[in-house]
């Protein structure tokens, strides 16, 4: 197995894999989203990873064939995220466990590659895929975050929702349709799709929502409750959720999408309601910069 290394993101090959991958994992909705962009001050290198091994029923191959993809995004704040994507045709293979090991021996040309002020190490397992939780597990990494991704698929679907019967839709304005995306920080910020395009903002006596729409797939992606969630049932948070769909449908959203932290069970059971179907959770490990080991535990 060899690593070549370059400055910047996947480029050629390194590109058709990714989309390869990308392809292959839709059903299950295990891959990553596209980045749209990265920030001009990251420092990124690519490693394209070229193996022999194979699977015992693929053809062999007398030269190294590209296998894997590693990008590595450092940030001036010294976080590195590291996107590392296998090839459905070598999967199950021993690349990812081989390619970390490479990485975890301090006398590995690689190294050089990874900055040595780096603070700490990212990385997502999109939908909790029992592969990557695993290689988290080798190395001894940490989650540090879990969150639950949503979707509603149809406005059939949620006409006949709970939220629609039971709660009557909280009276909302949109304004300010260029406006910025206020959000609160979050432990998921160092993974989060750059998007160039402005959020539009949703407000209610209750509420504050942003949302957008993007290929007829509606976002909702934040959510702030302006009063205490202690209404009975709930009704801030379920009437703040209608609020934000019934504008999606009403701006050509076919389908509707969002993410909800783990730990917030009225937020996830709001969502529910309004018939917002569990897509995947996705977990974030974190190891500190002197956690990478070429002796896994």
């Amino acid at each position: 197995m060899s690593l070549n290394w370059y400055r910047g993101l996947p480029t050629g090959a390194a590109v058709g894999l990714l989309d390869r991958a990308r392809a292959a994992d839709a059903e299950m909705d295990f891959s990553a989203p596209h980045r749209q962009s990265t920030p001009a001050s990251a420092h990124c290198v690519t490693a394209e990873v070229r193996t022999l091994l194979h699977r015992w029923n693929a053809p062999v191959s007398s030269e190294p064939q590209l296998a894997a993809v590693l990008t590595v995004i450092t940030t001036p704040e010294q976080i590195t995220t590291i996107d590392f994507t296998v090839d459905p045709d070598f999967r199950s293979t021993g690349v990812a466990t081989a390619v970390f090991e490479e990485l975890g021996n301090e006398e590995s040309e690689s190294r050089q590659w990874i900055d040595s002020d780096t603070t700490a190490f990212l990385g997502c397992a999109y939908g909790s895929h029992p592969a990557a939780l695993r290689l988290g597990m080798r190395f001894d990494a940490v989650v540090i975050g879990q969150r639950h991704h949503l979707l509603l698929p149809s406005h059939r679907d949620y006409g006949n929702s709970r939220a629609v019967s039971d709660s009557a839709r909280t009276p909302a304005v949109h304004i300010d349709e260029c406006r910025e995306e206020q959000r609160t920080d979050t432990v998921w910020d160092q993974l989060r799709d750059k998007r160039t395009s402005p959020a539009t903002r949703i407000v209610s006596n209750t509420a504050t929502v942003d949302v957008d729409v993007h290929n007829g797939v509606g976002t909702i992606r934040s959510l702030t409750i302006t009063e205490p969630r202690s209404a009975p049932t709930g009704s801030p948070l379920i009437a703040a959720v209608r609020s934000a769909v019934d504008f999606l449908w009403e701006f050509g959203a076919e389908s509707i999408e969002t993410t909800v932290d783990a730990l917030d069970d009225e937020l996830f059971g709001a969502f529910r309601s309004a018939a917002f179907q569990h897509d995947r959770t996705d977990i974030l490990f974190s190891r500190s910069s002197n956690c990478i080991e070429s002796q896994p535990k």
